[in-house]
Protein backbone atom coordinates (compact mmCIF):
# COMPACT_ATOMS: atom_id res chain seq x y z
CA UNK A 1 0.00 0.00 0.00
CA UNK A 2 1.40 3.18 -0.82
CA UNK A 3 1.28 6.00 1.99
CA UNK A 4 1.54 9.75 2.39
CA UNK A 5 4.20 10.82 4.81
CA UNK A 6 4.25 14.15 3.85
CA UNK A 7 2.06 17.12 5.87
CA UNK A 8 2.07 19.21 8.96
CA UNK A 9 4.57 18.90 11.43
CA UNK A 10 3.44 16.64 14.10
CA UNK A 11 4.64 16.51 18.04
CA UNK A 12 4.56 12.71 16.90
CA UNK A 13 4.24 10.32 14.14
CA UNK A 14 1.38 9.48 12.37
CA UNK A 15 0.35 6.03 13.25
CA UNK A 16 -0.38 5.21 8.93
CA UNK A 17 -2.00 1.81 10.05
CA UNK A 18 -3.96 3.28 12.22
CA UNK A 19 -5.20 5.56 9.19
CA UNK A 20 -5.53 3.13 6.81
CA UNK A 21 -7.71 0.73 9.50
CA UNK A 22 -10.02 3.57 9.98
CA UNK A 23 -10.35 4.58 6.68
CA UNK A 24 -11.40 0.82 5.55
CA UNK A 25 -13.88 0.81 8.87
CA UNK A 26 -15.25 3.94 7.74
CA UNK A 27 -16.06 2.13 4.13
CA UNK A 28 -17.53 -0.78 5.50
CA UNK A 29 -19.91 1.81 7.53
CA UNK A 30 -20.54 3.61 4.70
CA UNK A 31 -21.83 0.22 2.39
CA UNK A 32 -23.92 -0.59 5.65
CA UNK A 33 -25.91 2.13 5.62
CA UNK A 34 -24.42 3.21 9.16
CA UNK A 35 -23.94 6.55 7.91
CA UNK A 36 -23.54 8.65 10.82
CA UNK A 37 -20.77 6.68 12.08
CA UNK A 38 -19.22 6.59 8.74
CA UNK A 39 -19.21 10.28 9.23
CA UNK A 40 -17.52 10.07 12.55
CA UNK A 41 -15.09 7.69 11.44
CA UNK A 42 -13.95 10.06 8.07
CA UNK A 43 -13.51 12.77 10.54
CA UNK A 44 -11.49 10.93 12.94
CA UNK A 45 -9.07 10.13 10.02
CA UNK A 46 -8.86 13.73 9.41
CA UNK A 47 -7.94 14.13 13.06
CA UNK A 48 -5.01 11.18 12.70
CA UNK A 49 -3.69 12.65 9.53
CA UNK A 50 -4.44 16.57 8.61
CA UNK A 51 -2.47 16.52 6.01
CA UNK A 52 -3.74 12.98 4.22
CA UNK A 53 -6.87 13.37 1.71
CA UNK A 54 -8.26 9.78 2.39
CA UNK A 55 -10.69 11.32 5.49
CA UNK A 56 -11.71 14.10 3.88
CA UNK A 57 -12.10 12.37 0.10
CA UNK A 58 -14.34 9.78 2.21
CA UNK A 59 -16.38 12.56 4.07
CA UNK A 60 -16.96 14.17 0.80
CA UNK A 61 -18.09 11.01 -0.46
CA UNK A 62 -21.04 11.05 1.48
CA UNK A 63 -22.23 14.04 0.51
CA UNK A 64 -21.93 12.86 -2.86
CA UNK A 65 -24.14 9.96 -1.99
CA UNK A 66 -26.78 12.23 -0.90
CA UNK A 67 -27.09 14.51 -3.51
CA UNK A 68 -26.72 11.70 -6.37
CA UNK A 69 -29.52 9.59 -4.56
CA UNK A 70 -31.64 12.55 -3.45
CA UNK A 71 -30.88 15.39 -5.59
CA UNK A 72 -30.74 18.29 -2.73
CA UNK A 73 -28.73 21.40 -3.51
CA UNK A 74 -28.03 21.43 0.08
CA UNK A 75 -25.56 18.24 -0.64
CA UNK A 76 -24.28 19.13 -3.69
CA UNK A 77 -22.94 22.51 -2.13
CA UNK A 78 -21.63 20.56 1.00
CA UNK A 79 -20.26 17.71 -1.60
CA UNK A 80 -18.59 20.76 -3.76
CA UNK A 81 -16.91 22.32 -0.92
CA UNK A 82 -15.45 19.34 0.68
CA UNK A 83 -14.16 18.09 -2.43
CA UNK A 84 -11.90 21.86 -2.88
CA UNK A 85 -10.49 20.85 0.70
CA UNK A 86 -9.38 17.35 -1.03
CA UNK A 87 -7.81 19.24 -3.99
CA UNK A 88 -5.97 21.43 -1.84
CA UNK A 89 -4.86 18.49 0.12
CA UNK A 90 -3.93 16.48 -2.83
CA UNK A 91 -2.03 19.51 -4.46
CA UNK A 92 -0.11 20.61 -1.42
CA UNK A 93 1.40 16.85 -1.38
CA UNK A 94 1.97 16.83 -4.95
CA UNK A 95 3.76 20.00 -4.65
CA UNK A 96 5.83 18.79 -2.13
CA UNK A 97 6.42 15.46 -4.24
CA UNK A 98 5.12 15.11 -7.96
CA UNK A 99 5.68 11.37 -7.19
CA UNK A 100 3.27 11.26 -4.41
CA UNK A 101 0.89 8.68 -6.66
CA UNK A 102 -1.90 8.16 -4.39
CA UNK A 103 -2.16 11.57 -3.88
CA UNK A 104 -2.55 11.87 -7.82
CA UNK A 105 -5.10 9.12 -7.35
CA UNK A 106 -7.56 10.67 -5.00
CA UNK A 107 -7.77 14.16 -6.92
CA UNK A 108 -8.33 12.55 -9.87
CA UNK A 109 -10.82 10.56 -8.36
CA UNK A 110 -12.31 13.65 -6.65
CA UNK A 111 -12.33 15.52 -9.76
CA UNK A 112 -14.08 12.27 -11.59
CA UNK A 113 -16.74 12.74 -8.62
CA UNK A 114 -17.50 16.51 -9.54
CA UNK A 115 -17.62 15.22 -12.84
CA UNK A 116 -20.65 13.09 -12.11
CA UNK A 117 -22.13 15.69 -9.69
CA UNK A 118 -22.09 18.41 -12.42
CA UNK A 119 -23.71 16.34 -15.14
CA UNK A 120 -26.58 14.75 -12.47
CA UNK A 121 -26.72 18.85 -11.88
CA UNK A 122 -27.08 19.00 -15.82
CA UNK A 123 -24.09 21.09 -16.10
CA UNK A 124 -22.33 19.63 -18.91
CA UNK A 125 -19.56 21.90 -19.28
CA UNK A 126 -18.49 21.58 -15.77
CA UNK A 127 -18.59 17.92 -15.62
CA UNK A 128 -16.56 18.17 -19.09
CA UNK A 129 -14.16 19.76 -17.47
CA UNK A 130 -13.61 18.06 -14.33
CA UNK A 131 -13.84 14.85 -16.21
CA UNK A 132 -11.23 15.65 -17.72
CA UNK A 133 -8.79 16.67 -14.94
CA UNK A 134 -9.97 13.50 -13.07
CA UNK A 135 -8.70 11.70 -16.27
CA UNK A 136 -5.54 13.08 -16.42
CA UNK A 137 -4.62 13.03 -12.66
CA UNK A 138 -5.52 9.37 -12.45
CA UNK A 139 -3.52 8.38 -15.65
CA UNK A 140 -0.71 10.39 -14.21
CA UNK A 141 -0.75 8.06 -10.64
CA UNK A 142 -0.96 5.19 -12.45
CA UNK A 143 2.61 6.39 -14.07
CA UNK A 144 3.72 7.25 -10.66
CA UNK A 145 2.91 3.58 -9.51
CA UNK A 146 1.00 0.86 -12.00
CA UNK A 147 0.22 -1.05 -9.32
CA UNK A 148 -1.92 1.63 -8.14
CA UNK A 149 -5.15 -0.57 -8.39
CA UNK A 150 -7.79 1.71 -7.24
CA UNK A 151 -6.79 3.79 -10.22
CA UNK A 152 -8.12 1.85 -12.72
CA UNK A 153 -11.48 2.75 -11.37
CA UNK A 154 -11.76 6.09 -12.54
CA UNK A 155 -10.13 5.41 -15.76
CA UNK A 156 -12.35 2.39 -16.45
CA UNK A 157 -15.32 4.02 -15.47
CA UNK A 158 -14.69 7.03 -17.97
CA UNK A 159 -13.84 4.90 -20.64
CA UNK A 160 -16.83 3.09 -20.17
CA UNK A 161 -19.26 6.15 -20.01
CA UNK A 162 -17.71 7.75 -22.91
CA UNK A 163 -18.12 4.83 -25.16
CA UNK A 164 -21.80 4.75 -24.17
CA UNK A 165 -22.30 8.48 -24.85
CA UNK A 166 -24.94 8.84 -27.35
CA UNK A 167 -24.59 10.55 -30.91
CA UNK A 168 -26.09 13.74 -30.24
CA UNK A 169 -22.97 14.19 -27.90
CA UNK A 170 -20.00 13.12 -29.59
CA UNK A 171 -18.91 17.04 -28.96
CA UNK A 172 -17.67 15.87 -25.46
CA UNK A 173 -15.46 13.54 -27.24
CA UNK A 174 -13.97 16.22 -29.48
CA UNK A 175 -13.54 18.52 -26.23
CA UNK A 176 -11.68 15.64 -24.31
CA UNK A 177 -9.89 14.45 -27.19
CA UNK A 178 -10.14 10.64 -27.26
CA UNK A 179 -13.21 8.11 -27.12
CA UNK A 180 -13.88 5.54 -24.78
CA UNK A 181 -13.67 1.74 -24.93
CA UNK A 182 -16.25 -0.52 -23.61
CA UNK A 183 -14.28 -3.41 -22.97
CA UNK A 184 -10.96 -1.53 -21.67
CA UNK A 185 -13.89 0.07 -19.38
CA UNK A 186 -15.08 -2.96 -17.77
CA UNK A 187 -11.31 -4.45 -17.44
CA UNK A 188 -9.95 -1.57 -16.00
CA UNK A 189 -12.80 -1.44 -13.00
CA UNK A 190 -12.67 -5.52 -12.90
CA UNK A 191 -8.69 -5.02 -12.06
CA UNK A 192 -10.20 -2.43 -9.13
CA UNK A 193 -12.94 -4.84 -8.01
CA UNK A 194 -10.69 -7.33 -7.49
CA UNK A 195 -7.22 -5.90 -6.49
CA UNK A 196 -8.19 -2.76 -5.42
CA UNK A 197 -8.46 -1.13 -1.83
CA UNK A 198 -10.09 1.85 -1.34
CA UNK A 199 -12.35 1.51 -4.55
CA UNK A 200 -12.89 -2.21 -4.25
CA UNK A 201 -16.56 -1.94 -3.21
CA UNK A 202 -17.41 0.85 -5.42
CA UNK A 203 -16.10 -1.15 -8.24
CA UNK A 204 -17.60 -4.02 -7.78
CA UNK A 205 -20.84 -2.03 -7.58
CA UNK A 206 -19.60 -0.15 -11.21
CA UNK A 207 -19.16 -3.59 -12.53
CA UNK A 208 -22.12 -5.20 -11.41
CA UNK A 209 -24.10 -2.47 -13.43
CA UNK A 210 -21.41 -2.16 -16.48
CA UNK A 211 -22.16 -5.96 -17.29
CA UNK A 212 -25.68 -5.90 -16.67
CA UNK A 213 -25.92 -3.22 -19.26
CA UNK A 214 -24.14 -5.67 -21.46
CA UNK A 215 -26.20 -8.73 -20.76
CA UNK A 216 -24.08 -10.17 -18.91
CA UNK A 217 -26.62 -11.42 -16.43
CA UNK A 218 -25.26 -14.15 -14.19
CA UNK A 219 -21.82 -12.51 -13.47
CA UNK A 220 -23.93 -9.31 -12.65
CA UNK A 221 -26.29 -10.72 -10.54
CA UNK A 222 -23.63 -13.01 -8.73
CA UNK A 223 -21.31 -9.84 -8.00
CA UNK A 224 -25.02 -8.22 -6.75
CA UNK A 225 -25.38 -10.86 -4.42
CA UNK A 226 -21.96 -10.74 -2.96
CA UNK A 227 -22.49 -6.91 -2.46
CA UNK A 228 -25.56 -7.78 -0.40
CA UNK A 229 -24.24 -10.54 1.16
CA UNK A 230 -21.22 -8.21 2.48
CA UNK A 231 -23.46 -5.61 3.70
CA UNK A 232 -26.66 -7.00 4.29
CA UNK A 233 -28.47 -3.77 5.55
CA UNK A 234 -27.43 -1.55 2.38
CA UNK A 235 -30.98 -0.97 0.73
CA UNK A 236 -29.84 0.42 -2.49
CA UNK A 237 -28.12 -2.64 -3.49
CA UNK A 238 -31.43 -4.63 -2.99
CA UNK A 239 -33.13 -2.11 -4.53
CA UNK A 240 -30.49 -1.40 -7.44
CA UNK A 241 -31.03 -5.69 -8.08
CA UNK A 242 -34.69 -5.76 -7.55
CA UNK A 243 -35.05 -3.08 -10.47
CA UNK A 244 -32.08 -5.27 -12.14
CA UNK A 245 -34.99 -7.91 -12.06
CA UNK A 246 -38.17 -6.23 -12.96
CA UNK A 247 -36.04 -5.22 -16.23
CA UNK A 248 -35.53 -8.69 -17.03
CA UNK A 249 -39.17 -9.33 -16.46
CA UNK A 250 -38.40 -11.53 -13.19
CA UNK A 251 -41.13 -9.65 -11.42
CA UNK A 252 -41.73 -12.21 -7.98
CA UNK A 253 -37.91 -12.06 -7.64
CA UNK A 254 -37.63 -7.78 -7.85
CA UNK A 255 -40.76 -7.97 -5.70
CA UNK A 256 -39.61 -10.11 -2.82
CA UNK A 257 -36.13 -8.30 -3.01
CA UNK A 258 -38.00 -4.12 -2.94
CA UNK A 259 -40.01 -6.15 0.01
CA UNK A 260 -37.10 -7.41 1.96
CA UNK A 261 -35.32 -3.40 1.45
CA UNK A 262 -38.68 -2.07 2.67
CA UNK A 263 -38.81 -4.02 5.52
CA UNK A 264 -34.74 -3.24 6.75
CA UNK A 265 -35.67 0.36 6.08
CA UNK A 266 -38.82 0.48 8.77
CA UNK A 267 -37.01 -1.62 11.14
CA UNK A 268 -33.74 0.12 11.25
CA UNK A 269 -35.22 3.46 10.94
CA UNK A 270 -32.70 3.95 7.95
CA UNK A 271 -33.48 7.64 6.48
CA UNK A 272 -30.89 7.47 4.00
CA UNK A 273 -32.53 7.59 0.10
CA UNK A 274 -35.68 5.78 2.08
CA UNK A 275 -37.71 6.87 -0.92
CA UNK A 276 -35.85 5.37 -3.44
CA UNK A 277 -36.95 1.80 -1.83
CA UNK A 278 -40.28 3.23 -2.10
CA UNK A 279 -40.05 4.04 -5.85
CA UNK A 280 -38.93 1.40 -6.83
CA UNK A 281 -41.67 -1.12 -5.21
CA UNK A 282 -44.15 0.90 -7.10
CA UNK A 283 -42.33 0.83 -9.83
CA UNK A 284 -42.50 -2.83 -9.83
CA UNK A 285 -46.28 -3.13 -8.34
CA UNK A 286 -47.18 -1.03 -11.01
CA UNK A 287 -46.10 -3.75 -14.13
CA UNK A 288 -48.06 -6.10 -11.96
CA UNK A 289 -51.03 -4.32 -13.02
CA UNK A 290 -51.26 -3.78 -8.82
CA UNK A 291 -52.42 0.22 -9.47
CA UNK A 292 -53.83 0.41 -5.85
CA UNK A 293 -50.26 -0.96 -4.19
CA UNK A 294 -48.31 1.71 -6.40
CA UNK A 295 -50.37 4.11 -5.87
CA UNK A 296 -50.04 4.38 -2.09
CA UNK A 297 -46.18 3.62 -2.45
CA UNK A 298 -46.17 6.54 -5.24
CA UNK A 299 -47.96 8.73 -2.44
CA UNK A 300 -45.44 7.68 0.82
CA UNK A 301 -42.29 8.49 -2.14
CA UNK A 302 -44.21 11.91 -2.90
CA UNK A 303 -44.71 12.61 0.41
CA UNK A 304 -41.08 11.75 1.77
CA UNK A 305 -38.63 12.60 -1.62
CA UNK A 306 -36.30 15.33 -0.31
CA UNK A 307 -36.25 17.07 -3.77
CA UNK A 308 -39.19 16.96 -5.78
CA UNK A 309 -37.82 19.12 -8.33
CA UNK A 310 -35.90 15.77 -9.01
CA UNK A 311 -38.87 13.60 -9.64
CA UNK A 312 -39.06 12.15 -12.82
CA UNK A 313 -41.69 12.23 -15.76
CA UNK A 314 -41.36 8.95 -15.80
CA UNK A 315 -42.06 8.71 -12.30
CA UNK A 316 -45.23 11.16 -12.51
CA UNK A 317 -46.55 9.71 -15.24
CA UNK A 318 -46.45 5.83 -13.50
CA UNK A 319 -47.95 7.71 -10.34
CA UNK A 320 -50.90 9.76 -12.35
CA UNK A 321 -52.04 6.66 -14.21
CA UNK A 322 -52.11 4.87 -11.05
CA UNK A 323 -54.29 7.44 -9.26
CA UNK A 324 -56.93 7.92 -12.61
CA UNK A 325 -56.94 4.18 -12.93
CA UNK A 326 -58.22 3.32 -9.46
CA UNK A 327 -60.31 6.99 -9.69
CA UNK A 328 -58.10 9.73 -8.42
CA UNK A 329 -58.27 12.02 -12.26
CA UNK A 330 -58.02 15.18 -9.88
CA UNK A 331 -54.61 13.92 -8.00
CA UNK A 332 -53.78 12.25 -11.56
CA UNK A 333 -53.98 15.48 -13.27
CA UNK A 334 -51.62 17.61 -10.16
CA UNK A 335 -49.04 14.67 -11.18
CA UNK A 336 -49.33 15.43 -14.52
CA UNK A 337 -48.85 19.39 -14.39
CA UNK A 338 -45.65 17.98 -12.53
CA UNK A 339 -43.93 16.91 -15.63
CA UNK A 340 -41.05 19.58 -16.93
CA UNK A 341 -38.86 19.69 -19.36
CA UNK A 342 -35.73 17.98 -18.90
CA UNK A 343 -32.38 20.38 -18.26
CA UNK A 344 -30.74 17.79 -20.54
CA UNK A 345 -32.28 18.18 -24.03
CA UNK A 346 -31.00 15.06 -25.04
CA UNK A 347 -33.01 12.99 -22.40
CA UNK A 348 -34.97 11.16 -24.65
CA UNK A 349 -36.51 9.17 -22.23
CA UNK A 350 -37.69 11.94 -20.01
CA UNK A 351 -38.96 14.19 -23.32
CA UNK A 352 -41.06 11.46 -24.02
CA UNK A 353 -42.83 10.83 -20.46
CA UNK A 354 -43.14 14.93 -20.53
CA UNK A 355 -45.57 14.43 -23.67
CA UNK A 356 -47.07 11.55 -22.14
CA UNK A 357 -47.88 13.44 -19.01
CA UNK A 358 -48.87 16.41 -21.45
CA UNK A 359 -51.71 13.99 -23.33
CA UNK A 360 -53.11 12.70 -20.18
CA UNK A 361 -53.62 16.21 -18.80
CA UNK A 362 -55.52 17.19 -21.62
CA UNK A 363 -57.57 13.86 -22.26
CA UNK A 364 -59.26 11.77 -19.23
CA UNK A 365 -57.58 8.08 -19.61
CA UNK A 366 -59.66 6.08 -22.07
CA UNK A 367 -61.09 2.48 -21.37
CA UNK A 368 -59.00 2.05 -24.81
CA UNK A 369 -55.90 3.75 -23.52
CA UNK A 370 -56.37 2.25 -19.93
CA UNK A 371 -56.39 -1.42 -21.39
CA UNK A 372 -53.12 -0.75 -23.30
CA UNK A 373 -51.57 0.23 -20.14
CA UNK A 374 -52.54 -2.93 -18.32
CA UNK A 375 -52.19 -4.72 -21.83
CA UNK A 376 -48.64 -3.50 -22.36
CA UNK A 377 -47.42 -4.48 -18.42
CA UNK A 378 -48.26 -8.01 -19.54
CA UNK A 379 -46.16 -8.06 -22.56
CA UNK A 380 -43.64 -6.61 -20.40
CA UNK A 381 -43.88 -9.85 -17.83
CA UNK A 382 -43.77 -11.76 -20.86
CA UNK A 383 -47.26 -13.31 -20.59
CA UNK A 384 -47.71 -12.31 -24.50
CA UNK A 385 -51.37 -14.09 -25.01
CA UNK A 386 -52.57 -12.13 -22.30
CA UNK A 387 -51.05 -8.93 -23.53
CA UNK A 388 -52.69 -9.93 -27.24
CA UNK A 389 -56.10 -10.81 -25.63
CA UNK A 390 -56.36 -7.20 -23.76
CA UNK A 391 -54.21 -4.93 -26.78
CA UNK A 392 -56.79 -7.00 -29.33
CA UNK A 393 -60.13 -5.29 -26.66
CA UNK A 394 -58.48 -2.22 -26.71
CA UNK A 395 -58.35 -1.69 -30.67
CA UNK A 396 -62.04 -2.32 -30.43
CA UNK A 397 -63.10 0.15 -27.85
CA UNK A 398 -60.53 2.53 -29.59
CA UNK A 399 -62.93 4.74 -31.50
CA UNK A 400 -61.55 7.70 -33.99
CA UNK A 401 -58.45 8.61 -31.88
CA UNK A 402 -55.62 7.77 -34.77
CA UNK A 403 -52.76 8.55 -32.72
CA UNK A 404 -54.09 6.30 -29.84
CA UNK A 405 -55.03 3.42 -32.71
CA UNK A 406 -51.20 4.00 -33.39
CA UNK A 407 -49.89 3.30 -30.23
CA UNK A 408 -51.78 0.26 -29.80
CA UNK A 409 -51.18 -1.42 -33.11
CA UNK A 410 -48.13 -0.57 -32.13
CA UNK A 411 -47.89 -2.62 -28.80
CA UNK A 412 -49.82 -5.31 -30.76
CA UNK A 413 -47.10 -5.30 -33.13
CA UNK A 414 -44.24 -6.16 -30.72
CA UNK A 415 -46.74 -8.84 -28.83
CA UNK A 416 -46.77 -10.63 -32.06
CA UNK A 417 -43.30 -10.47 -32.57
CA UNK A 418 -42.60 -11.71 -29.61
CA UNK A 419 -45.03 -14.97 -30.39
CA UNK A 420 -42.98 -15.16 -33.43
CA UNK A 421 -46.36 -14.37 -35.33
CA UNK A 422 -43.87 -12.42 -37.53
CA UNK A 423 -46.27 -11.71 -40.61
CA UNK A 424 -48.86 -10.86 -38.39
CA UNK A 425 -46.60 -8.43 -36.70
CA UNK A 426 -45.90 -6.70 -40.18
CA UNK A 427 -49.43 -6.53 -40.74
CA UNK A 428 -50.03 -4.78 -37.17
CA UNK A 429 -47.42 -2.28 -37.67
CA UNK A 430 -48.19 -1.19 -41.52
CA UNK A 431 -51.74 -0.38 -39.66
CA UNK A 432 -49.85 1.47 -36.89
CA UNK A 433 -48.12 3.69 -39.86
CA UNK A 434 -51.27 3.76 -41.65
CA UNK A 435 -53.08 5.58 -38.71
CA UNK A 436 -50.85 8.65 -39.52
CA UNK A 437 -50.93 10.24 -36.17
CA UNK A 438 -50.35 13.60 -35.21
CA UNK A 439 -49.13 13.49 -32.12
CA UNK A 440 -47.63 10.16 -31.83
CA UNK A 441 -44.93 10.73 -34.75
CA UNK A 442 -42.62 8.33 -32.87
CA UNK A 443 -44.77 5.12 -33.70
CA UNK A 444 -44.38 4.83 -37.88
CA UNK A 445 -40.67 5.07 -37.47
CA UNK A 446 -40.73 2.48 -35.08
CA UNK A 447 -43.32 0.34 -36.56
CA UNK A 448 -41.02 0.06 -39.70
CA UNK A 449 -37.81 -0.59 -37.54
CA UNK A 450 -40.47 -3.81 -35.93
CA UNK A 451 -41.18 -4.57 -39.59
CA UNK A 452 -37.65 -4.83 -40.85
CA UNK A 453 -36.65 -6.98 -37.44
CA UNK A 454 -39.87 -9.16 -38.61
CA UNK A 455 -38.76 -9.41 -42.67
CA UNK A 456 -35.27 -10.69 -41.36
CA UNK A 457 -36.73 -13.72 -39.51
CA UNK A 458 -38.85 -14.06 -42.60
CA UNK A 459 -35.92 -14.57 -44.58
CA UNK A 460 -36.73 -11.54 -46.36
CA UNK A 461 -33.61 -9.86 -46.32
CA UNK A 462 -34.31 -6.92 -48.93
CA UNK A 463 -37.94 -6.41 -47.67
CA UNK A 464 -35.77 -5.51 -44.04
CA UNK A 465 -33.32 -3.63 -45.57
CA UNK A 466 -35.75 -1.64 -47.19
CA UNK A 467 -38.06 -1.38 -44.12
CA UNK A 468 -34.89 -0.39 -42.08
CA UNK A 469 -33.78 2.79 -44.16
CA UNK A 470 -37.70 3.73 -44.43
CA UNK A 471 -36.39 4.75 -40.61
CA UNK A 472 -34.57 7.68 -42.26
CA UNK A 473 -37.40 9.59 -43.09
CA UNK A 474 -38.49 10.34 -40.48
CA UNK A 475 -37.10 12.90 -38.24
CA UNK A 476 -37.86 15.64 -34.46
CA UNK A 477 -39.89 12.47 -33.11
CA UNK A 478 -39.61 10.78 -29.08
CA UNK A 479 -36.18 8.03 -29.33
CA UNK A 480 -34.94 9.23 -32.35
CA UNK A 481 -31.15 9.27 -31.44
CA UNK A 482 -32.01 5.66 -29.80
CA UNK A 483 -33.73 4.31 -32.73
CA UNK A 484 -30.92 5.22 -35.71
CA UNK A 485 -28.59 3.76 -33.69
CA UNK A 486 -30.20 0.64 -33.41
CA UNK A 487 -31.19 0.39 -36.94
CA UNK A 488 -27.46 1.02 -38.01
CA UNK A 489 -26.88 -1.79 -36.05
CA UNK A 490 -29.55 -4.14 -37.30
CA UNK A 491 -28.38 -3.24 -41.29
CA UNK A 492 -25.36 -4.34 -40.21
CA UNK A 493 -26.33 -7.80 -39.40
CA UNK A 494 -28.20 -8.35 -42.66
CA UNK A 495 -26.77 -10.45 -45.17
Amino acid sequence: MVVLSSGPLRAEPIDWSAVHRETMAGIDQLYNMNIDSAERTFHHVTVLAPGDPRGYFFLSMISFYRYNLEGNEFDLNRFLSLSDTVIGVCEHLIDQDDNNAQAHFFLGGIYGYRGLAHQRNGSMMKAVNDGRKGYASLEDALDKDSTLYDAYMGLGVFRYYLAKAPRSLSWILKVLGFGGDIKEGIASVRLAATRGTYSRVEATYFLAQFLFNEHQDDEAFHLMDLLTEKYPDNTLFLVLEAEWYRRRSMLSKAYALARKALAIQQSKNLKFAGEFTYSTLAGIQFTLNDFVGAQDSYRIYMETVSNKAFVTNFVLYRSGLSEEIVGNRTRARELYHMAKTPADKNNEFEGYYLHRCQALDEHPLSPAESLLVSGSNEMFQEHYEAAKVQLEYALGCVGMDTNLQSRILYALQLTLFELAQFQNSVSAGQKAIACLPTRETWVPPHAWFKIGQAEAKLGETEEARAAFRRVDNYDGYDYQNRLESQTEDELKKLP
